[in-house]
């Protein structure tokens, strides 16, 4: 939402008729107009414009920006025909782009077109216009790496769930628990996030006597053989240290021996 009124101020401040952003595809050899804001009276062009390839589209086209990652045609019917078959149907006469670049890599561009002049715009209105695609592009990237951390995420608990093991995650100190894997839930449905382990999985008052999360310290794994008398299981527990939504905690694996 962030983006889009960014996109629709930008327009409006500066009088242009369409503002957008195009982003690479993961290996950069296709790109597709992700965001667009246009004028009144301004066809949009963002569903004509996915999967746009820079081999067989625009090729070159990460080449045409400077060394400040700027772009400006007053005119483009003086751009060479492969980029002309793309502009020309859009009704652009003169453009500025603005480079994205993560990591010093070429992700994208944010753009600003004019399809009513050939527009020359001043060296402030440029540097205006950079400095917004700046913070457009923050967002941005904020916007992507937080996806892909969730996406990473579930994929994480995806991959946990699928696993035969009882496995959950424990904060070493308060023994409180932050996750249970479906297979430790299917064994003990009332052990909820949030409990200590002892209670939720043993039914104890206490910690485990040879929980092997005591000997983490310099360790960074320990396992132990313990007896779970409330379900009547003999199981090996492994305890691992890892970080956690940004905090050291311990992974349990617990394997079942015997009942």
């Amino acid at each position: 939402a962030t983006i889009d009124e960014l996109l629709q101020y930008v327009g409006e401040q500066l009088n242009v008729d369409r503002v957008y952003i195009f982003e690479n595809n993961a290996d950069n050899t296709t790109c597709s107009n992700t965001f667009e804001w246009c004028n009144v009276g301004i066809t949009p062009e963002k569903e004509n414009l996915q999967d746009v390839s820079y081999v067989e589209d625009i090729a070159g086209w990460d080449g045409v920006y400077d060394e400040n990652g700027i772009f400006y045609c007053t005119d483009i019917t003086t751009l060479a025909p492969h980029f002309r078959a793309i502009l020309e149907p859009q009704g652009i006469k003169s453009m500025l782009q603005c480079a994205i670049y993560d990591n010093g890599v070429f992700r994208g561009y944010v753009g600003f077109d004019d399809c009513t002049i050939n527009r020359f715009w001043t060296k402030e209105q440029i540097g205006m216009l950079q400095f917004l695609a700046e913070i457009m592009v923050m967002f941005l990237l904020k916007k992507r790496a937080q996806e892909n951390l969730q996406d990473t995420v579930e994929k994480l608990l995806m991959l946990l769930n699928a696993q035969e093991n009882w496995v959950y995650v424990v904060e070493p100190e308060s023994y409180r628990l932050d996750f249970i894997n479906d297979a430790a839930k299917s064994l003990s449905p009332e052990a909820q996030e949030g409990m200590v382990c002892y209670e939720a999985l043993h039914r104890r008052s206490e910690p485990c006597e040879k929980c092997p999360m005591k000997e983490l310290g310099e360790q960074e794994e320990a396992e132990a053989d313990i007896y779970n008398e409330h379900l009547r299981i003999r199981a090996n527990v492994r305890a691992t240290k890892v970080n956690w939504k940004g905090e050291e905690v311990a992974l349990m694996n617990v394997r079942e021996i015997e009942k």
